[in-house]
């Protein structure tokens, strides 16, 4: 007998589940834990802590898009990875490539950076008028009412050589400047402290809401608590 087409296609799908069936019961192909929900490494698993990191998400992608404006230039030995990005031919594998770079030293010229794994001396000359180098790299910097060149700030500058935040003391802005802190995280830590009073160690920073154990670790340093 000649099955017709929609005949065909049913019989077809009922082929299909239970070959699905028998390989369900074979225990073949991914299980339970495959599937499972998880919650990300840096948050508790509540729908505040994942709201909190996607505003983290959004933030640093926003960040990440704007240009740089008139004049800002960029740090490469203090920028992170998401700053620079913000720099033209530069995406996250020649960022993380500058990061690791100046791990064996700092750049003190633009010259320099053709050490860097991917950036030759095109790229580097491209990238010449948007960098700067500390207070002393004045190579291309707008004057200023004196007529003294000034180098332009980015606006965006981490701590420096061992400079160190009180924990219970730091505001929103000083608290942006600590390495892996945004601006959500920082006020976060802000709110937190202004709930439930000052922190009486370090350590307890890992009860606000998106700071785990391995941000703990990166902001020891930098942290202090009197």
């Amino acid at each position: 007998m000649e099955l017709n087409r929609v005949e065909r296609r049913a019989l077809l799908i009922a082929s299909s589940l239970v070959v699905l069936g028998a390989v369900v019961r074979l225990g073949v192909g991914p299980g339970e834990a495959t599937w499972a929900w998880r919650p990300h490494a840096e948050t508790d698993g509540s729908l505040d802590s994942t709201r909190a990191r996607v505003e983290r998400e959004i933030e640093r992608a926003a960040r990440i898009a704007t240009p740089l404006a008139d004049g800002e230039r960029l740090d490469p030995n203090l920028a992170p990875e998401e700053e620079l990005q913000r720099l033209p031919g530069i995406g996250p594998g020649k960022a993380a490539a500058i990061v690791e770079a100046r791990r064996a030293g700092p750049f003190l010229s633009a010259d320099e950076l053709t050490r860097v794994p991917g950036l030759g001396p095109v790229t580097v000359e491209r990238l010449r008028q948007h960098l700067r180098f500390g207070a002393g790299d004045l190579s291309r910097s707008s004057p200023g009412a004196d007529g003294a060149p000034r180098p332009v700030d980015s606006g965006f500058e981490r701590l420096a050589g061992d400079e160190t935040l009180d924990l219970n003391r730091a505001q929103t802005a000083e608290l942006e400047r600590l390495p892996g802190l945004g601006p959500v995280r920082a006020r976060a830590i802000v709110e937190h402290r202004e709930r439930n009073g000052p922190f009486r160690s370090i350590e307890e920073i890992t009860t606000v809401t998106g700071i785990g154990p391995a941000l703990l670790e990166r902001l020891r340093p930098r942290l202090r608590v009197r």
